[in-house]
């Protein structure tokens, strides 16, 4: 580690023990809370997470759990309470199969098909072979055949989870039941645990189809090997038939890839308690703290393959705002209606993985969570100027949103945003119809490349948007009125 990232983390760790707004006689707490946000400040933490020690921080790499434990650690100075897993910061979560993102499928592949005391094995790159996409790791299930897929309305109702749950499933794709992106996403929603897809001219339009990661194995069977398959399972559907006894079919996949492995995502959680009356009521202030490693996601990285992607402002800024609003947040006496959860999302690189796990797995009930304030690059572009991801049916927030930004002279862009909602980790959040809006200051020469350094960010433009995001959270905190519709009260 270099002595310039360990000067920085020293101080910051020095200074985070200070309060942040000393409270003196007749002092306004809140405008010296304010205050204490600083632009320096902002700065040195974004440089300590966008530095090259933590090597990108790709979800599941040692420098992802570096940047984690860094975070936890500030959580920790503050006296957060931890709201992870086990009274820790960290909230763990699998990488759903997918723990490979660099090597080609290789040696080391299995498919077996189990049939009471008989063993089928399939040899790779001869009898089958797996999608390019296919993530790496083991799977074991019951055989389920499904025929024809269904796709749409109809898969959402035929394919339940006691029908694919924990099962691998065969399809016989067809031109007009094609295996589709979107059913490969519904059965894994469901716990399928993977496909075998029978051959043909479907087939292999699924095949060019299924591009790009896939959240769980799809294996196409070779044309000679389909009968012998299929005369495996239907062997047992006989046996059963005949003997009364059931015996099922279970199949093993081995997806094995060239290249590194990668561990879990870690979500960091530090949660400040509220005082009030509504203090079992959430307000979430999020922002994702990983990113693209060494240009690892060749799908999304417009860097060089093999440099480290620093990733400054995308989202080293966000995260640094995170941690200067706890701050600036926990010196408050007393403390605030409501709980303040700060929450550092993992994996939003890969489709929001972190933050899809935590609606799913939530430090306090969804039915609580009244709002989520959420950061993704704040620290380059104008000035005076951040998008807004919204939605148009949480008019309340929206309403506050623009109130705080104008008493801050910041011009609040709302055009075209609810398009980027869907790629952003407030996806999840307004699924469940959980009031959220994202801060995003808009794509520039570095996104997502390996230019994306500390040096080109605008500190005074992080000092202003994370000022403005403490008066928006202090409103949130306190607001009576609706955060969806408005109702006829003034946001206050």
């Amino acid at each position: 580690m270099s002595l310039r990232v360990c000067l920085v983390w020293g101080l910051l760790a020095a200074t985070a023990c200070l309060p942040a707004a000393a409270q003196s006689d007749g002092a306004d707490p809140y405008a010296q809370a304010r205050a204490s946000i600083t632009a320096a400040d902002c700065l040195a933490l974004a440089s300590v997470l966008a530095a090259a020690e933590f090597d990108g921080r790709f979800t599941g790499t040692e420098g992802a759990r570096r940047a984690g434990d860094y975070i936890a650690r500030r959580f920790a100075s503050l006296g957060l309470v931890p709201g992870g897993d086990g009274a820790t910061y960290f909230q763990g979560f699998p990488l759903p199969r997918i723990e490979e993102f660099t090597g080609a499928i290789g040696s080391g592949n299995g498919l077996v098909m189990y049939r009471g005391a008989v063993d089928e094995h399939y040899r790779y790159g001869v009898d089958y072979a797996p999608l390019p996409g296919s993530p790496e790791g083991r799977y074991y299930g019951a055989l389920e055949y499904l025929g024809p897929p269904k796709n749409g309305t109809p898969a959402a109702f035929e394919y339940t989870e006691e029908l694919v749950g924990g099962k691998i499933v065969v399809v016989e794709a067809t031109p007009k039941n094609p295996l589709t992106a979107g059913l490969v996403r519904l059965l894994a929603g469901r716990g399928c645990q993977g496909v075998v897809l029978l051959p043909g001219r479907a087939a292999r339009q699924a095949t060019q189809q299924l591009s790009g990661i896939l959240p769980l194995p799809v294996v196409e069977l070779a044309p000679l090997t389909t009968s012998r398959f299929l005369a495996g399972f239907l062997r047992a559907l006989v046996v059963t038939a005949t003997s009364g006894t059931q015996h099922d079919v279970h199949i093993e996949m081995t997806v094995a890839r060239t290249g590194h492995k990668f561990g879990r995502g870690r979500n960091v959680i530090g949660i400040l308690p509220g005082s009030g009356k509504r203090n079992d009521e959430v307000i979430i202030i999020g922002a994702h703290y990983d990113h693209l490693g060494r240009g690892t996601r060749r799908d999304i990285s417009r860097g060089t393959e093999g440099v480290v992607h620093n990733g400054a402002n995308d989202n080293a800024s966000g995260i640094a705002a995170v941690l200067e609003l706890a701050v600036a947040l926990s010196a408050l006496q007393p403390r605030l209606e409501r709980t303040i959860v700060f929450l550092a999302f993992d994996a939003e690189e890969i489709n929001r993985r972190g933050s899809r796990h935590y609606v799913q797995h939530p430090t306090t009930t969804m039915a609580k969570t009244v709002a989520l304030l959420n950061m993704d690059m704040i620290g380059r572009n104008e000035r005076n100027h951040i998008h807004a991801c919204k939605l148009p049916a949480y008019e309340g927030l929206n309403r506050l949103t623009a109130i705080v930004a104008a008493e801050h002279g910041i011009a609040l862009d709302t055009a075209r945003m609810e398009m980027l909602v869907a790629r952003s980790d407030i996806a999840p959040f307004a699924a469940l119809d959980v009031p959220s809006v994202c801060f995003f200051s808009g794509e520039h020469p570095g996104y997502h490349s390996d230019t994306d350094d500390a040096e080109w960010l605008d500190g005074a433009k992080m000092e202003r948007i994370t000022r403005m995001l403490f008066d928006l959270t202090l409103r949130c905190a306190n607001h009576t009125g609706t955060f969806r519709r408005p109702r006829s009260e003034d946001p206050k």
